[in-house]
């Protein structure tokens, strides 16, 4: 299957977990609504633009679901729940180099 045929929710945590989209903090992987946009551009829809705000967690809530993986931080700003990430690929020292920038 291509990437572009793949479902959305796989794409996003595919490319979080790989390092190409969202910044690593001391909380966990940040990704804002730009950011976003600009890897899904291939989507040609205003999906791109109900996607995050969809799969956030509701307030007073801190369990995810397979719907309900971010966090909603401050407008345009989400963090990745860390449930939904391969914490073994964020370790991978390439990966965080990408996240980063750090050089080892």
């Amino acid at each position: 299957m291509s990437k572009s045929k793949e479902p959305l929710k796989k794409r996003f945590l595919d490319a979080v977990n790989c390092g190409e989209l969202g910044t690593i903090d001391d909380y966990g992987v940040i990704v804002t609504v730009r950011e976003f946009k600009n890897y899904f551009r291939d989507i040609k829809t205003d999906y791109t633009g109900s996607f995050l705000p969809a799969a956030s967690i509701e307030e007073g809530q801190t369990s995810a679901t397979h719907t309900k993986y971010l966090f909603h931080i401050r407008k345009g700003t989400y963090r990745v729940h860390p449930d939904a990430l391969n914490r073994d690929a964020l370790t991978d020292r390439t990966i965080m180099a990408k996240h980063t920038g750090f050089r080892f």
